[in-house]
Order: structure tokens, then C-alpha cells, then sequence
């Protein structure tokens, strides 16, 4: 007995090997310098040979690499690897007869491929490995080398003579077929035992996830691909490896650059001091520099000035207006370093960062700090003098956005420590922000861009203008008081030289005037066509002091100015440049124009106090407004009125779950702020208590969204959705999430294609639910969806192309939902399938739900079918005789059977379900299989049999 036991547990640690190794494979998906795009587990993919299946020496491969693409004509590599692992006798060497049947195998899978592929393509890309913990037979690898160079056998010992007939004789190929074939077997033998696996991969998994169980979710993803439920799935790829640690590839990259290209870019006198200075600087680097003179420019041409091998990563700390978007945040260390970790790991410098719920800035900061230390090891291996420049544009912007969010920017964090070796690191900020926002050490380097020289006014003049002269050169770099914005700004509305030259000066217009010109401009002729009095303050008041984007309804509100007059004042202002209108929100993608309208307007108390007047009566109806509405009341002074919506019961009643609940903690926070200030205790536990009950109810508000997630994506709005999937990822607890993110996402066509995406993990998550749910029936800890909640699931997509078909395959028992046919009837499901499409196809006279329909009836054979022909709705012909027994089929009778259930179930006559019928049927006369047609008159005039929902009964009754 003890015996069998243990032969049972050496059994046990073959498998963990394969698992091991296999998980150790996988995570190499995740490398973005590598094109492997698949592993699959215990067969080779499905999608290797379009068409065809190449069987030959199937049953030698435990795991199959697919660099470039699947199918073997597109792929640049496939690897085909048997993994072989012995517990006792680990020490013990190969022999050709313990490699016969594998060597076998891989001839078989060779010779097939050349057949179909051709010698030539298969000796590119092919590879059979040979993975095990034991050695290989010197004389079996001498032989091996021997076949392959062509060497005679008289010239090898009587043991490498013999061990290359017995590799002859068991692969059954010629002398020339095997020096092809022996060029692409690779023998990886004496690999780690399992421990040491085990350590591997944890070392691997940590190296780009800080999640303590990435071991654990990696092995438990392999062993679900290695069951027969992965038949027909045997692949594992990228996207798979990032649910399995709870991110998307949307969460690798959330903040990326909105940089506009510059129209004309040219060296700055200045760049290479500055350089310089950086490459000189053993800490950070602030580059302090007015609105206009060139920050951002500057920042995209840093990196041509580092040495030779060097690499720059570039943080847009703007991103054109978006970093005040409360929605779109990008100055916290969650958003801000999975962000340029992963821009290095792309480049291959560094370890790739999944984002984790949970971190601390602290932890982000120093995965930061190691995976920059990395990549500047990676850059000097190949150049000793290469360095990694990251450089933060818009610095003060993120701190900013800190503030107004009451947390804390990375981009300060970055300024409080010496860089690692080989690393340089860049703020680019305006000079009145930096002690405010960012607040550097003492240590940290400032250097002020200095504006144009009359060397670059006429390099850029002559951009547009190449015929200028320096005598046209001088008055043009004088009157745009050399700044880069202004001078840009003048060649661009400028029709010829002569009318440039006219229209500079007699005063000098710095960015502060050219901005104030042009909004003075625009704002005139928005009050000559409609404005009067003070509409257009209260305009910009809005614009200054309302978090972005801002929709036109309230910013018309605000103002006083009709939503047209808005559209014409964006269009009008600079050529529509600074500010620019998406989704009917307007936001600034310039930020001396936001600057210009918070200094002239966010100031005022008066503003602050007149916006709270006009805002406050829609906060009842308006979601954007009631978000913001503490916001201008806490400006505006009006505190006991904050701590009235604070402390009040009612929620505002026109947003929806999501936003209600985010208005309420809004006014908590502030009535927090307030009642910290005054002392106001009482009141401080109050907000306290009302708070937890908000985030308690967290858990339960996004299980109902998921559960109405149909509703949700018609009636919420798209920022509601958007905050829901992407910031509050409800798929990280539970895969069910995924189908309810792709329904939210799939109601708005310009979410498509992120819904097609969630819909593919949906469908993913939905094959290894039912996998699991088959292999281990009684395990009860397993999440629980039935199979009829997954099938009701589809009516979440009416939108999609193509999801008709899909659905009619469902039902057909088709393609790639095969394996549902065997379990669909045992729990009733069929019926589910039915009424979906009753509900979607019949109304809108959808042809195909008949051949759907049709195909169901297979699903209900036999007794099944007897006993659903006894409970079905039974119609005669006008002379009472019944109608054929063959028309009284499954196929026929089940839709009506089931019509009665889907109408309202109401205590009334009998017949008034079937006038409720004919207005639900598309035709006046229906063919079933060839029957008799019946006429809706027919119906509606003889005696009708029906379900009685409140009898739980069937019964026969006479229309009167």
C-alpha cells in the first residue's frame, strides 16, 4: 500500500513540474519586447492549420509556444516541448529507449509539417524541445551531433554507432531526413527540481506583480488549461495572464500622453547648457519658464541631447486640460508609475508593473525607483555613457489637481530624492508654482528657459516666411516680447509678410495681452450677436472655477448665454485652439488660456457667490451640478448651507445609484472641512457615520449594477459607466463583472470597441466557469452562476453585430457553444434561449428565429418532447376536429407555450391573451416545417387551452 501511495505522489510531482515550467512560460507573455503570443497547454492550438488538423505527434506535446502568430504559415516561431520529470532517479541519464516514443513522436509531427508547409519553412520555424531534470546519455547526444553534421559512423565509437542506429531505427528516418530533423530537437535537460521551480516562479511573478498570491493565480491558471474542459481552448494568452492577476492592458498604460506635435521645432540656443546641466546634476532638475516661452517643446527634445544609447520618458502632466478631469486623475503614484514603468518595460529596460488595489505611494514610488535603476543598468550594458532622462511636463498641473483632490502629486514625491545612478529626472513647471505645488528640496537644481533670442525669432519666422530680412527680423521679435506663443500665435493668423509687419505694434504684446486681445475679441462679438450685462464674467467665472470638462447645459445655466453662444465664443476664441468642445462638455487644452481665466475670475468671491445662486435650483436634476455644488458653496462662503445638504436625508433624486453616491460623500467631505474648522464635533460624527454608511453600501450598489447592467448602459450617462468600469473595475472581485462591464459599455457606440473586449474575457471568464463547475460539481466555494443566468446573460448585447448569429448558434448547438448542448436541457435552458429570442427576433421580424427555433427542438427529444407536446397550448380547426398529430411537434407548439408565459400574467379571459398574441406576431400565416399554415382569425376564433399562472395548472377554456 505504502508503495502505490508513493507511486501515486511521484505521479503528483511529474504534474506540478509541468505546471511549474508552464506558469514560468506564460508569464513570459507579459514581456512587451517579446512576440510570443500564445502557450498552449496539453495539445497544440486549434488555430495552427486553418482548416485542416495535423495530428501526427499530438500526443508528445505537453505544451506548444507561438511566437508571431498561431497559425503555423504567419508564425515566426512554434516551439513543441514534452516535459519529462522524475522524482527517484533524477541523476539517472537518458538512454535512447526512454527517448524513444518522444523522438518518435516529434519525427511524425516533423515529416507531416514538411509534407504540408515544405522542408524549407518548417527548418525556420519549427523547434521540438525536450525538457526534463534528468541528464541525457552522452552517447545519445554524441549521436545526435553526429547525425546532424553528416559525420560518417566510422569514425564514432562502438557505443555513439550503436545509440545513433537505435535513433535511426525508432524515428523510422532516412540519414538525410534526420540531419534536418536533429537541427531542430533541443535537449534541455538537468533543469531545476520542483522547489527550485517553485522559487523561480515566484521570483518571476514578483518581478512584475507585488501581489503576495501571483504564484498561486499563475499555477491555478496552467491546471485549468491542463482538464478536458480546455479542449477546444488549450491556449493561454496575454490577456489571460492579466485577468488572472486582476488588471486589463487598458490599466498598463493609464495616463497616456495628449502632446500635440510642434508645428515648427528647431534648436534652442539654450538646449545644450541645459543638458548640460542635467546630465551634471546628481539630483532632479526643475526647468522654470513663463506661459508661451516653450516648456513643452523643450521637454519632447531633451532627449536628442543625451549621450549616444540614452533613452527619455516623457509624463504629460497636462494631457490638454484632461488633469482636472476628476474622472481621468493622473497625479496620484497608482496612475503615474504603472504609467512609466511600463513606457521603460516597452522598451525593454526595465520589469513590467501590474497595478494593484491596495499599494501604498510609498510601494509605487519605490518600484519606481528599482525598475529606473534597471533600466539604467539595461542602457549602459550597451553604452557606458547612456542615461534614462524622465521628464515630468506640467509638473505644477498634477500638483494642482493634488490639491483639489485633497492628496498628494507623485511629481512632488520625485523632487525629495537623490535619482538612482545613471537616472536624471526633470520637472518642467511655471516659476510662481514651484514652491507652492511642488515643493523640492534645497538640494534640487532650478534652471529658467530663457524666451527667444533675435537668432530664433527670425529662424522662426522664416519658417513661414523665408524672404524676411533682419531689418523685418528685429520689429517681429520685439513686438511678440520674444516669446515663442505670441510669435507662433501671429504667423498663424498672418495671410503675407507685408500684413504681418502691419499689424506688430506700436506696443509690445506679451502672451499676457495676446491672450486678453483674443478673449476680449471674442468675447465682444458673442455680446453684439446676444449677451447683455454681465453674462460674459459670468461665463468665464465658470470656466475658471468649474472642474472640467464642463457641459454646455451648465455652463449656459451659469452664464445666462444660450448653449449656440457658447459653441460660437469657443469657436471664435483663437481660432478654437485653447478650448475645445467634446461630448457637449467644454474643457481647455491650453493652459495660458486656463491661466488667464482663473487669475481674472476664480479669485472672486463675488463670482463664486452668484454661481451658487444660479446652480443651486438644478441641483435636484442636474448630476454635474449636484457633484459640484459643495464645491461653489464651500468657495462661495456659504457654510451653513453646505452643512445643511451634508446633514440632510435626501439624496439628489436625478442621479443615478452610482453618482448619488459620490454627490453624497462630496458633501460630506466638505461638511468635514467645514465642521473640522469650526469645532463642530457633533456635527464631525454625524458626517462620520453618514460616510461609513456610504461606502459600506459600496459593495451592494455595484452588485446591483452588475445585475441591471442592460438598464444601466441605456438610462446612466456615459461618465457614469466610464467611472464604473474603468476606475471602480467591479471585475476584480468577480468575473461575472466582465459581461456587465461589456452590456454598460455596449450601450453608447462609441464604447464598442472596449465592449467587444470586456465581451471576450465575459465569454473567457464564462468557459472556465463552466469547466470548473463540470470538473468539481460539489464544490460548493466556487462563485455560483447558474447556467440559466448565463445564457439570460446574452440579452445584454442587442447591439453588437454579429450577436444574432452567435445567439442562433447557441441555440443550433454550433461552433464554439458545442459543449453547452449536453447541459442546456437538464437545467431548463433551452427554454431561456427561447424566450430570448421571442422577445428580440419576433417583434422586429427576425427570419431566423425560426431556423433558431427549430434547431431547439433537438434539445427535447424523445419523452422530453412527449411531455412538453402534453403541457403546450392545443388549438382545433373550426370544425373541431384537431389538427395532424405531426403539426403538434415541439417546434410548433413550444413558441406558443412559451408566448403565454412571456404576456402579461393577469386573472382576465382567456382569449384576451390571444389578441395580446396577434399583436405580437409579425405575420398572418405561419409554415412550421411544412404544415398546414393556421391564420391568427383561426386561432382567436376557436377554443383556446392556456397556462394559468395562478393555478399552476393547465386547463381547457371555451372563448365565449
Amino acid at each position: 500500500m505504502a508503495d502505490t501511495s508513493n507511486l501515486v505522489r511521484y505521479r503528483n510531482d511529474g504534474d506540478d513540474f509541468h505546471i511549474l515550467w508552464t506558469a514560468r512560460r506564460a508569464l513570459r507573455l507579459l514581456d512587451p519586447t517579446s512576440d510570443l503570443i500564445g502557450v498552449s497547454v496539453e495539445g497544440v492550438s486549434e488555430r495552427e492549420v486553418d482548416g485542416k488538423e495535423l495530428a501526427a505527434g499530438l500526443l508528445v506535446v505537453d505544451t506548444a509556444e507561438y511566437y508571431g502568430s498561431q497559425d503555423i504559415r504567419q508564425a515566426r516561431l512554434v516551439v513543441y516541448c514534452q516535459l519529462k520529470y522524475s522524482t527517484q532517479d533524477s541523476a539517472t541519464p537518458w538512454p535512447v529507449s526512454g527517448l524513444a516514443d518522444t523522438l518518435k513522436g516529434f519525427a511524425e509531427s516533423f515529416q507531416e509539417k514538411a509534407s504540408e508547409f515544405g522542408t524549407p519553412e518548417v527548418l525556420g520555424k519549427i523547434r521540438f524541445q525536450f525538457v526534463t531534470n534528468r541528464p541525457i546519455s552522452a552517447n545519445v547526444l554524441a549521436a545526435f551531433e553526429a547525425l546532424r553534421l553528416g559525420t560518417r559512423p566510422d569514425g564514432l565509437g562502438n557505443a555513439v554507432q550503436k545509440a545513433r542506429e537505435a535513433l535511426l531505427r525508432e524515428t523510422g528516418l532516412s540519414v538525410a531526413e534526420f540531419q534536418d530533423f536533429a537541427s531542430l530537437v533541443q535537449f534541455l535537460a538537468e533543469q531545476p527540481d520542483r522547489r527550485n521551480l517553485t522559487n523561480l516562479l515566484a521570483l518571476d511573478a514578483r518581478r512584475v506583480s507585488l501581489d503576495s498570491d501571483a504564484t498561486l493565480r499563475m499555477k491555478a491558471l496552467v491546471q485549468a488549461h491542463t482538464t478536458s474542459d480546455k479542449t477546444r481552448d488549450k491556449v493561454i494568452d496575454r490577456e489571460k495572464v492579466l485577468v488572472a492577476f486582476g488588471v486589463t492592458s487598458d490599466d498598463l498604460f493609464p495616463a497616456p500622453a495628449k502632446l500635440e506635435p510642434a508645428e515648427s521645432s528647431f534648436q534652442r540656443a539654450q538646449e545644450k547648457d541645459i543638458a548640460a546641466a542635467i546630465l551634471g546634476a546628481g539630483w532632479p532638475v526643475v526647468i522654470q519658464a513663463p506661459g508661451g516661452i516653450g516648456k513643452t517643446i523643450l521637454a519632447q527634445r531633451l532627449g536628442h541631447h543625451m549621450p549616444p544609447g540614452s533613452e527619455t520618458i516623457l509624463f504629460d502632466g497636462f494631457a490638454a486640460g484632461d488633469y482636472r478631469n476628476r474622472r481621468s486623475y493622473r497625479h496620484s503614484a497608482a496612475c503615474g508609475v504603472p504609467q512609466i514603468v511600463n513606457q521603460l518595460a516597452a522598451k525593454g529596460l526595465c520589469d513590467l508593473l501590474l497595478p494593484q488595489i491596495g499599494l501604498t505611494a510609498q510601494t509605487y514610488l519605490k518600484e519606481l525607483w528599482r525598475r529606473l535603476g534597471q533600466a539604467a543598468e539595461t542602457v549602459q550594458a550597451q553604452s557606458p555613457d547612456a542615461v534614462v532622462l524622465l521628464i515630468i511636463d506640467a509638473a505644477d498641473n498634477l500638483g494642482m489637481a493634488a490639491e483639489d483632490a485633497s492628496e498628494s502629486s507623485f511629481a512632488e514625491a520625485l523632487l525629495q530624492d537623490v535619482p538612482p545612478p545613471g537616472c536624471h529626472i526633470v520637472a518642467l513647471a511655471r516659476p510662481h508654482r514651484v514652491e507652492k505645488y511642488l515643493r523640492p528640496r534645497a538640494e534640487v537644481i532650478h534652471i529658467h528657459l530663457q524666451p527667444f533670442t533675435v537668432a530664433e525669432s527670425g529662424e522662426l519666422l522664416r519658417t513661414k516666411f523665408p524672404e524676411a530680412s533682419d531689418e523685418q527680423v528685429t520689429p517681429f521679435h520685439h513686438f511678440t516680447d520674444c516669446n515663442p506663443r505670441v510669435q507662433a500665435n501671429a504667423l498663424r493668423v498672418a495671410s503675407d509678410l507685408a500684413a504681418l509687419c502691419e499689424s506688430l505694434g506700436p506696443t509690445v504684446e506679451t502672451a499676457e495681452t495676446l491672450v486678453k486681445g483674443q478673449l476680449d475679441s471674442a468675447f465682444y462679438k458673442v455680446l453684439r450677436e446676444q449677451a447683455v450685462g454681465d453674462e460674459l464674467y459670468r461665463l468665464g467665472a465658470a470656466l475658471a472655477m468649474l472642474p472640467p470638462p464642463v457641459p454646455l447645459t451648465t455652463l449656459a445655466q451659469a452664464s445666462g448665454l444660450t448653449e449656440d453662444a457658447i459653441r460660437s465664443f469657443v469657436a471664435d476664441f483663437a481660432n478654437g485652439r485653447p478650448i475645445l468642445i467634446r461630448n457637449d462638455a467644454v474643457q481647455f487644452q491650453d493652459e495660458p488660456t486656463e491661466t488667464w481665466f482663473k487669475d481674472k475670475f476664480a479669485n472672486a468671491t463675488a463670482h463664486w457667490e452668484n454661481m451658487a445662486d444660479r446652480l443651486e435650483s438644478s441641483a435636484d436634476t442636474d448630476a454635474y451640478v449636484a457633484a459640484i455644488l459643495p464645491i461653489v458653496l464651500h468657495q462661495a462662503g456659504r457654510h451653513d448651507r453646505l452643512m445643511e445638504l451634508a446633514l440632510g436625508d435626501a439624496p439628489p433624486e436625478a442621479a443615478d445609484p452610482v453618482e448619488r453616491r459620490a454627490i453624497v460623500l462630496q458633501r460630506v467631505t466638505y461638511g468635514l472641512r467645514v465642521a473640522a474648522s469650526r469645532g463642530r464635533t457633533t456635527d464631525t460624527a454625524k458626517l462620520l457615520v453618514r460616510a461609513a454608511e456610504d461606502v459600506a453600501a459600496d459593495v451592494r450598489q455595484v452588485a446591483f449594477l452588475n445585475r441591471h447592467a442592460d438598464m444601466i448602459g441605456h438610462l446612466a450617462a456615459p461618465e457614469v459607466v466610464t467611472e464604473h468600469v474603468f476606475r471602480r473595475r467591479p471585475w476584480r472581485d468577480s468575473g461575472k463583472a466582465f459581461i456587465a462591464c461589456a452590456a454598460m459599455l455596449s450601450a453608447n457606440p462609441l464604447g464598442l470597441p472596449e465592449a467587444r473586449q470586456y465581451f471576450r474575457l465575459a465569454m473567457q471568464w464564462l468557459r472556465d466557469w463552466a469547466a470548473e463547475r463540470r470538473a468539481h460539481p460539489d464544490d460548493h466555494s466556487r462563485e455560483g452562476l447558474s447556467l440559466r443566468q448565463s445564457l439570460s446573460m446574452r440579452r445584454f448585447f442587442p447591439d453588437w453585430k454579429g450577436l444574432k448569429k452567435w445567439c442562433v448558434s447557441l441555440a443550433a448547438g454550433r461552433g464554439a457553444c458545442r459543449s453547452w448542448r449536453g447541459v442546456l436541457w437538464q437545467g431548463g435552458c433551452w427554454t431561456k434561449v427561447a424566450k430570448i429570442f421571442l422577445r428580440r427576433y419576433l417583434p422586429t421580424k427576425e427570419p431566423r428565429f425560426w431556423s433558431a427555433w427549430r434547431s431547439t427542438r433537438n434539445w427535447s427529444s424523445g419523452a422530453s418532447s412527449r411531455r412538453l407536446h402534453q403541457r403546450c397550448v392545443c388549438w382545433k380547426s373550426s370544425s373541431s376536429s384537431p389538427l395532424p398529430s405531426n403539426c403538434l411537434s415541439s417546434s410548433m407548439t413550444a413558441p406558443f407555450f412559451l408566448l403565454s408565459r412571456l404576456l402579461p400574467k393577469r386573472r382576465c379571459e382567456p382569449n384576451a391573451r390571444v389578441s395580446e398574441f396577434r399583436s405580437y406576431w409579425p405575420v398572418t400565416r405561419c409554415r412550421m416545417n411544412g404544415h398546414t399554415p393556421i391564420t391568427i382569425p383561426e386561432i382567436s376564433e376557436t377554443p383556446f387551452c392556456g397556462w394559468h399562472p395562478w393555478r399552476r395548472s393547465w386547463k381547457g377554456v371555451s372563448s365565449p
